[in-house]
């Protein structure tokens, strides 16, 4: 049952899930059997498909080895009216396609499988050691105070350069965070992260800049300056 607490994950739910539950509602003959392929967080721990995870499975085949294939992960979840949720029949498949879009008949004799048991694992019944430590993940927040560029058009001062928010991140600012700073900081306050939409399987396209009053020690631990 979701609490209220819970709602925050209405925004991050997949549509798949919605549209396999619905097709099943509407679709579904007795005695029938509906697949989907999905993505493989169908079948792992995640408290947002908790719900459509305890209806149980019949049948899983897990995709993830085989490439190329999908951008993500995949698998195939059946439901035929004898679901479960421990003693799942899973068949992993594995095997290195030719080219993409492979019709079935040509895959089959390069496509390798192995079935074995699998028992579902609820998202809430497994608790991170860090629970109680955070509230949100790797964050900076508001971003119009983090992230800058460096102006154009002004002398460049290494040791301490004039920047200003960026303008990617005004964008996509909210109220009241909807200000633009500038000003020269000291270079050893400014450093390079990764916003998760710049991070792809082994590359990173882009690197961001932000400033943060932070001082790196010589032991390389990393430390917020205080402000007395």
């Amino acid at each position: 049952m979701l609490t209220k607490e819970d709602v925050k994950l209405f925004t991050r739910m997949d549509v798949w899930s919605v549209f396999f539950v619905h097709c099943e509602a509407e679709f579904l003959r007795a005695a029938g059997r509906i697949g989907f392929v999905l993505p493989k967080s169908a079948m792992l721990p995640a408290k947002q498909h908790v719900r459509f995870q305890r209806r149980g499975f019949s049948e899983l085949h897990d995709f993830s080895g085989v490439t190329p294939l999908f951008n993500v992960r995949a698998c195939l979840a059946l439901r035929k009216g004898r679901e479960k949720t421990l003693g799942i029949p899973l068949t992993e498949w594995r095997g290195q396609l030719v080219r993409k879009n492979m019709g079935l008949r040509d895959a089959m004799h390069i496509l390798e499988s192995k079935t074995r048991s699998f028992d579902l694992v609820f998202a809430s019944e497994v608790v991170s050691p860090y629970f109680n430590r955070f509230f949100q993940g790797a964050t900076l927040v508001p971003r119009v105070l983090c992230f800058v560029k460096p102006v154009a058009g002004v002398p460049v001062n290494r040791n301490a350069p004039f920047v200003r928010t960026s303008d990617e991140v005004l964008d996509d600012a909210k109220k009241p965070w909807t200000m633009q700073i500038e000003g020269q900081i000291e270079n050893k306050y400014l450093f390079g992260t990764i916003l998760a939409k710049n991070l792809v399987p082994f590359v990173a396209r882009e690197f961001s800049l932000v400033a943060l009053p932070l001082v790196v020690k010589k032991s390389g631990d990393v430390a917020v300056i205080d402000a007395a």
